[in-house]
Formats: C-alpha cells, structure tokens, sequence
C-alpha cells in the first residue's frame, strides 16, 4: 500500500470518495496599515466541491495548519487521501522523505498523501479553479484585520456551498451532494502502533514521491473519538 504518491501527470481529477485537495496560500498584500501579512489555508472535497474550510492564519508554520486540519477532521471526518503541492507546511525538503510534521501526522490517522508534480498545479485544478473565485471575491483587496479578512471568508463559504450551483455536479449546490466521511478522527495513540509503507525517492523528484515505495516503520495509531459533524445531505467524499 501506498500512503505516499505522486499525483497522476496530466490529470486534475481524482476519484473516489473521501478525496481533499488543500493548499496554504502565500500572505495577502495589505497597504491601509492592516497586518502586513496574513496567509491562509483552504480545502476542497474534491468530488463534490464542498468547501470545508477557509481559515485566516498569521503566518505558513506548520502549527497555525495542525489546528485548521484538527477541527476539520473532527467536523467532516478524515478523508481518504489529501492531495497537495510540494511546499510548507505539506511537505519538508529536508526530512525523512521529505515528510513535513503535518504530513506525518496525516500518516499517523491513516491519511494518504499524494503531491502533484511541482511547477504543475493543474494537477490540483479543482481546487485552483475555486481559489481564482476565493481570490477575486474575498481577497481583493485584503481586509484590514484578521477578523474582517475571516468574516468574509466565512461568507463566501457559505455562498459557494450553498448559494452557488455548480456546473461539474449537475447545477447542483456543493451542499446538496456533499457528506461527512465515515471516519471519524481519532488522536494517534504512540501505544497502538504499526509498521505502514512510506514512499523511495528519485533523487531529482525534490519533494515528490515516485511510484515505487520502500516499507519502513512509521507510527500510526488509533485514540477516543472526538469531535461533531456539520449536517449536510446525500452522498460525498
């Protein structure tokens, strides 16, 4: 089993459920003596187009994305596999397989995680094409304020969810198709541990995975279940 892999060349569409795209975007330009920078972090279910969360962060460390991620996976369940690009905090060019702290964490709930090829983000297209709407609706220009800039990404969540039919599911509303998954997030016990397949490397990849994978030993684990889950209808991830 691969828990590690490269995004398919050529593709911007994954299949199956319990699929997420997400990216950590670069600080928004501010020049009406706001905060210099604010970064943020989106995610996409990417079959249904359900945006599950937009969060203003201070900055791209891994420990402001750790607790975007946390309460996401305890209001939507954990998806199956995450697909993102190859830089921080998804990933680390001088780790272990390039596996950033988040990214072990991931492994550890029994996440997959594929990157698409950098310098390629049509392979993540889905979710691109939603932050050019993100963008131009509720970035431009940046709020003066974090709590401005987070209002209004909470409006446009709302809007895109469940205001705003979509053309890839039927003219439908990403509310209307979108469900929690099944898997509910459980904090990894470093007690109940066992050995899972972590990716080999092409030494020109950078940060990719290549398809061939190396068995080693990486903890994963199960803990108490925690956490609520938003109501929504139908089918999804």
């Amino acid at each position: 089993m691969r828990i590690l892999r490269r995004a398919s060349q050529g593709t911007s569409n994954p299949s199956g459920k319990a699929y997420q795209l997400a990216d950590l975007h670069q600080p928004l330009s501010n020049n009406r003596g706001g905060p210099r920078e604010l970064s943020y972090t989106a995610q996409l279910s990417a079959n249904e187009r359900y945006l599950l969360a937009c969060e203003s962060l201070e900055s791209t460390k891994s420990t402001f994305a750790f607790n975007v991620f946390e309460r996401v996976f305890k209001d939507f369940g954990l998806p199956r596999a995450i697909r993102t690009d190859n830089g921080v905090p998804f990933a680390s060019p001088n780790a272990l397989f390039g596996l950033s702290k988040l990214a072990v964490w991931w492994l550890r709930l029994g996440i997959q995680i594929e990157r698409i090829k950098p310098g390629h983000p049509q392979q993540n297209g889905r979710h691109e094409r939603m932050h050019l709407t993100l963008k131009k609706e509720a970035t431009k220009p940046a709020s003066f304020s974090f709590l401005q800039q987070q209002s209004r990404f909470d409006d446009f969540i709302e809007v895109y969810n469940h205001q705003r039919p979509h053309a890839a599911i039927g003219m439908q509303y990403p509310g209307e198709v979108y469900a929690p998954s099944p898997r509910p997030f459980r904090h990894p016990d470093r007690r109940n541990s066992h050995s899972i397949i972590a990716p080999s490397w092409s030494p020109t990849a950078g940060v990719s995975a290549s398809e061939n994978a190396k068995s080693t030993s990486v903890a994963c684990s199960q803990g108490k279940t925690s956490g609520s889950k938003r109501s929504v209808t139908k089918s999804g991830w």
